[in-house]
């Protein structure tokens, strides 16, 4: 292919993240390399990887029968990284689209949906028997420019948003159905930070704390037999002095209630970032204290999110990562335990230092898809009754 047939302008620019940045490159040299063997076309759309029969999901299935371990995926590696693959296929009954799932990647444009990436993330799941858990329909950010200008202000302008909100759903979830993604996150963050206070979203102006039933009812009405969840951070450790865990989940907590006594949600998600220790880490008997009261109501739950950085050594992430998979694995209205992505390169914590690309990732494996200690202290874990 002729460049000039790739290149149509003389500016290249390189995303680094769904939020908008990027790096500008005014110059750059094309180098021609010649081959120097053959070139080996592996046809992806087909690809079918076996599960390993030691991987962390095979192991779980064993110990209890259902419980899936889950991770977040992303579409580049997952076509480009034969290791990638091989890790995501071998270890995991359960993805969930890190990004692929937003509106700012399904609706770029008002009217015009692209479901080219997820429907192959969703194939790819289908041709390895996993379960795919949707995230997220209504998150708290990653919404296309056109989204973001829409008003509030008059009568007028929330009964266009609303509009478009329930379009938006509508059409993703009538696109999916439960044999393709069994399970969506409708609503992903709905408290502030670190307040008991819903999120002051576009949605939440236009509708008022009403969007959660008409959100939920809408993908209800597409499909019925859908699982409808509702995912937060800050909900799982208690502290007398500072209880502000405590008041967020009762808050989440009500509102579930609530909607679970009217048939429109399924679970709740406790994401599981750790970035800090021990500022984040997870309380793992205030966390199944809390997912004890849920199972009381009829809701399910899940971790949903979890990394655990290495800044206190690779032992205390293995231990981390061990204490609350074990709380919660023995819970029946755990439906899974989900890690935050693979590791490497394709991390959600990878960020641009001055002139350096970091990627040390806060996962099971390190920046070379080596296996760390905390992926074997999990797959010790499974082992074992």
């Amino acid at each position: 292919v002729e460049v000039d047939d790739v290149l149509t302008s003389n500016n290249v620019w390189f995303g680094l993240d769904a939020h908008g940045g990027a790096s500008r490159v005014d110059t750059f040299n094309i180098k021609h390399i010649p081959r120097t063997g053959p070139i080996t076309v592996v046809d992806r759309s087909t690809t079918k990887v076996e599960q390993c029969p030691v991987g962390l999901q095979s192991l779980a299935s064993k110990k209890r029968p259902g419980f899936l371990i889950g991770t977040a995926v992303a579409l580049n590696p997952l076509v480009s990284d034969q290791t990638y693959t091989a890790l995501l296929a071998g270890n995991f009954g359960s993805l969930t689209p890190e990004n692929a799932g937003k509106p700012q990647f399904l609706q770029p444009k008002e009217g015009i949906f692209t479901f080219n990436e997820l429907d192959d993330i969703v194939d790819f799941s289908r041709r390895q028997e996993m379960k795919v858990h949707g995230h997220a329909l209504l998150p708290n950010r990653s919404f296309p420019q056109w989204m973001n200008e829409l008003q509030t202000d008059t009568a007028t302008d929330k009964r266009r948003v609303r509009d478009v909100m329930e379009n938006h759903l509508a059409t993703v979830a009538s696109h999916y159905p439960p044999h393709k993604i069994h399970a969506w996150d409708v609503f992903n963050e709905i408290l502030g930070h670190y307040t008991d206070k819903w999120r002051d979203t576009l949605w939440y102006r236009a509708m008022g704390e009403k969007v959660f039933e008409i959100g939920l009812q809408v993908v209800r009405d597409v499909n019925p037999n859908i699982q409808t969840w509702i995912n937060d951070y800050g909900m799982d450790k208690y502290d007398p002095a500072n209880p502000i865990d405590e008041v967020r989940f009762q808050a989440v907590f009500r509102l579930a209630q609530r909607l679970a006594d009217k048939g429109l949600l399924d679970g709740i998600g406790f994401e599981g970032h750790v970035y800090e220790i021990p500022r984040d880490l997870m309380n793992p008997e205030w966390l199944g204290k809390r997912i004890d009261r849920l199972a009381v109501e009829g809701l399910k739950a899940r971790v949903s999110e979890m990394d655990v950085t290495m800044r206190a050594g690779a032992a205390r992430q293995a231990e981390h990562f061990v204490e609350v998979l074990r709380e919660i694995i023995t819970k029946p209205n755990v439906t899974d335990f989900t890690v935050w992505g693979i590791g490497g390169p394709y991390s959600s914590t990878a960020s641009l230092n001055g002139d350096n690309f970091s990627y040390s990732s806060n996962l099971l494996w390190d920046e070379h898809l080596k296996p760390r200690e905390s992926y074997w202290a999990l797959q010790n874990l499974l082992r074992h009754k």
